[in-house]
This record gives structure tokens, C-alpha cells and sequence, in this order.
């Protein structure tokens, strides 16, 4: 989340790993979803797929509200296609080469109408090599 400046300028309570909570408005979690090998190389490298979802909980009790957070939800896919077309990708450990980077199917995922709150999710994955 460091490298996306609007998400982290959010209050770091507000930003969890495996977990969102209340309140519902601008609370982020990062669902770590696999790691997985897409082509061997014969001395143990190879190319990697991690994958990963955003859950973002937001305000939802209005279709207004809901406009807003999709339009929230499309400027964070669009800041990862404008990354990844300069090259600039988040920082990984060494021996690792980040090779694309792509977000796809953001969604409302649930609406929680006695809360009068939305959780919303967008999917990741980062290509990368390693050594």
C-alpha cells in the first residue's frame, strides 16, 4: 500500500493485513491470495505470479456513495496500468525482478445495509523473476 500515495495517506489503523474492520468509511485490507511459480528455470529461478486483494470498506448507504466508491475503485486500477506502463513497480527484495503488474475485477463485494456500508474488492497480481 506505500506505493499507492492516496491509500497511504490513509491513518495506518486503517490499514490492516487479512482483516478489515468498523468503522466502515476508508479501511483497508490486504488478502494475500498465492505465490505461484509460472515457469521453472533449470538452476531453481524462474517466473512468479503473486497474487493478492485489496478489500477497501467505505460508506455505502446511497447510490451516490456507491458512484463514488467505484470511481475510487477505478482510479486505483488506473494508477496500477499507468505504473506498470513506465515501469515503475513496487519494490521487492533482492533477486527479484518485477515484470508486470495488473489490476483486475474491482468489485462491490457486499453491502451492509444496517451499517449502511460497502466492502469493495480489487485484484492484483504482480509478475516477477527470481534468481
Amino acid at each position: 500500500m506505500q506505493g499507492v500515495l492516496f491509500l497511504w495517506k490513509s491513518s495506518q489503523k486503517n490499514r490492516h493485513i487479512d482483516w478489515t474492520e468498523e468503522p466502515p468509511d476508508d479501511n483497508y485490507g490486504i488478502m494475500i491470495d498465492g505465490d505461484d511459480l509460472i515457469k521453472g528455470t533449470m538452476r531453481g529461478g524462474g517466473e512468479y505470479q503473486y497474487s493478492f486483494a485489496l478489500y477497501v470498506r467505505k460508506m455505502a448507504a446511497d447510490d451516490f456513495q456507491r458512484l463514488n466508491n467505484m470511481r475510487f475503485m477505478e482510479q486505483l486500477k488506473n494508477w496500477c496500468r499507468s505504473q506498470s506502463r513506465v515501469r515503475k513497480f513496487p519494490k521487492l527484495p533482492d533477486g527479484c525482478q518485477a515484470l508486470k503488474f495488473t489490476a483486475e475485477k474491482d468489485m462491490l463485494l457486499e453491502i451492509i445495509p444496517l451499517k449502511k456500508s460497502g466492502t469493495y474488492q480489487i485484484q492484483f497480481k504482480l509478475n516477477y523473476y527470481m534468481k
